[in-house]
């Protein structure tokens, strides 16, 4: 059976998609979302479109395009209550107990292979991944790893186990590894500093309707908090790696493009958003497997300009469309690292800073239980038309800030001057920085490093501070719609790759038809119907294109009459 977006089995399938209005993507680029389909040159739609009959029913059923909009309109995207506060303090057993709850509905809901409802979705929204969540190390059939712990906590960590054992697709503990390795790394955003970002948004002037990309959308608190200006006329896109983060999100917005996938693997539309938010992940993990970055991007293959975070926001600013948006929380590396001044080069002759917020270390206490001081930055891609402005945040400067460190016999604490690398850009806007500056290291290191710690003499909220930062630092309704990558769809023709009996289809490679002669491109012309109809039953159309799905993905396809085949509608180009 298809699936409902309320919880609801759908008995009848819904019938084979008419070939409607198509745009055009490919691996890295994709066009705006309307246009006109370009003429079949090979015929090859002839055996579909002839199954419509004239009172627009067919073989399957009734009229496709109402069968599709039915089922794809039940679909339900999440919305949090904009009152609702989170905790003020970190939790562990809370968290934990949340966490366990938004599995067990997980369990059920794949178990029924049905989307999840309004009320599940609340459950499934308390979930916060494994980051300083450090029970989960611990194995619960060994004695001597519980010893001064409660049996309670035991319990739940037995139950946790299980829960992932039955959810592991692989069936060989290597989802519970994974949970195990994101406890010290997978962290995800407090929603007071997303709401202060999309304050920051509206301040600019953006509004929907908009093509939204979460780059690392764990399960989607991005989407969540957007405002409802945004929210309700938003074309949602979400890219995670982590399998049940990634599970959740699906679940959260049904109507959202997800991709569980790593970036460096993921099929990114570029030249096409309007906006591109989240929490990017940093780290000194170098990204060297994405071969056509690494040859677009030369001057980035050595470290630390190619550490994940810097890889993200080259991926960004690429999937922005020409003079969108680009609002990012990352690390101070980014901006403040003198090894990573090719990498801030490059970002300067693509996009325009617009503003940075330094944010505290306790900024993500509450809800991660980590301390870490991390950069808010705000950027506009530059129109092709647009001379790069010049951009002396590039470079980095050194300055004195204080450092406390042990004083006699290490009873007490002194502080002494230190100097530190920063990027002038907040030595120009000391209003930038929510708090006070200080020399600090990571995680017990020896190299200091420029860090905020809070000021507890300003008692106000951290998004009241960010709210007041960006109002002063943030230019106000520039926000403007821009070009997108479009394809002329009157000079590139397509073909569907269904039905057809043999060829290798590898763009580059050249085919026949009509007598003419074509060579295969990279892109795809999308056929909205078709996504339409590959998410009603939970998949994801871009993980189609890009051979990432698993054969029950193909057999829930099967379930409204598609096969993976039906998606691969390659443009192609003439040959004069």
């Amino acid at each position: 059976p298809a699936i409902g977006g309320n919880g609801i089995l759908v008995t009848n399938p819904i019938p084979v998609p008419q070939r409607p209005k198509s745009t055009t993507t490919s691996g890295t680029k994709t066009s705006g979302n309307s246009g006109t389909a370009p003429t079949n040159q090979g015929g090859l739609d002839a055996g579909r479109d002839e199954q419509i009959d004239e009172s627009g029913e067919n073989e399957r059923g009734p009229s496709t395009g109402a069968a599709v909009d039915r089922v794809y309109q039940s679909l339900i995207n999440y919305k949090a209550d904009e009152n609702e506060d989170e905790d003020a303090f970190f939790s562990h057993v809370k968290r934990f107990n949340d966490n366990l709850a938004a599995l067990e509905v997980l369990l059920t809901i794949e178990k029924e292979t049905r989307f999840a409802t309004a009320e599940e979705q609340v459950i499934l929204s308390k979930y916060v991944g494994w980051g300083g969540l450090k029970g989960l190390l611990l194995n619960p059939k060994i004695d001597s790893h519980w010893e001064g712990q409660s049996d309670k906590e035991r319990q739940r960590v037995q139950k946790l186990h299980d829960l992932i054992a039955e959810l592991d697709p692989e069936g060989k503990h290597s989802l519970l590894l994974k949970a195990q390795h994101s406890a010290e790394t997978a962290f995800f955003t407090a929603v007071p500093i997303i709401r202060a970002m999309y304050t920051a948004l509206e301040q600019m002037g953006v509004k929907g309707p908009i093509d939204v990309l979460e780059p690392s959308a764990g399960i989607g608190n991005f989407f969540a908090a957007m405002p409802k200006t945004m929210h309700d006329h938003a074309n949602m896109h979400g890219i995670e790696m982590d399998y049940l983060s990634a599970k959740i999100l699906k679940q959260l917005y049904q109507k959202a493009e997800v991709q569980s996938s790593k970036m460096e693997k993921a099929l990114v539309h570029e030249n096409y958003f309007d906006v591109v938010v989240g929490n990017v992940p940093f780290g000194d993990q170098a990204i060297k497997s994405d071969t056509n970055f690494n040859e677009k991007y030369p001057e980035l293959k050595k470290e630390p300009n190619n550490f994940i975070h810097n890889y993200f926001f080259i991926k960004s600013v690429d999937a922005a469309r020409e003079g969108g948006i680009i609002a990012l929380i990352t690390s101070t590396g980014t901006m403040d690292s003198k090894s990573s001044k090719e990498f801030r080069k490059v970002l300067s002759q693509k996009a325009e800073l617009l503003g940075v917020i330094r944010l505290p270390n306790t900024a993500f206490a509450a809800n991660a239980n980590t301390s870490v001081t991390s950069d808010i930055i705000f950027l506009r891609k530059y129109r092709a038309d647009e001379n790069p402005k010049e951009a002396d945040w590039v470079e980095t400067t050194e300055t004195i800030v204080k450092h406390e460190k042990p004083g006699l016999l290490g009873l007490t604490t002194i502080k002494v001057d230190a100097e530190v690398t920063v990027n002038p850009y907040f030595l120009k806007n000391p209003k930038a920085i929510i708090g006070i500056p200080a020399a600090g290291s990571f995680h017990g290191g020896t190299n200091l490093r420029y860090m905020v710690e809070n000021d507890k003499t300003d008692e106000r909220p951290l998004d009241e501070k960010i709210n007041a930062a960006t109002a002063e630092l943030l230019p106000k309704n520039i926000y403007a719609k821009g070009k997108k990558t479009v394809i002329d769809q009157e000079t590139k023709p397509y073909f569907r790759e269904a039905g057809t009996k043999e060829g290798d289809f590898t763009p580059g490679n050249v085919i026949v038809q009509n007598g003419q002669a074509f060579r295969i491109t990279a892109e795809y012309a999308i056929d909205q119907q078709l996504d339409k109809a590959a998410k009603a039953v939970g998949v994801s159309p871009d993980e189609i294109r890009n051979n990432q799905i698993s054969k029950f993905d193909e057999e829930r396809l099967a379930t409204v009459g598609l096969k993976k085949e039906d998606f691969f509608i390659r443009v192609i180009e003439p040959i004069r």
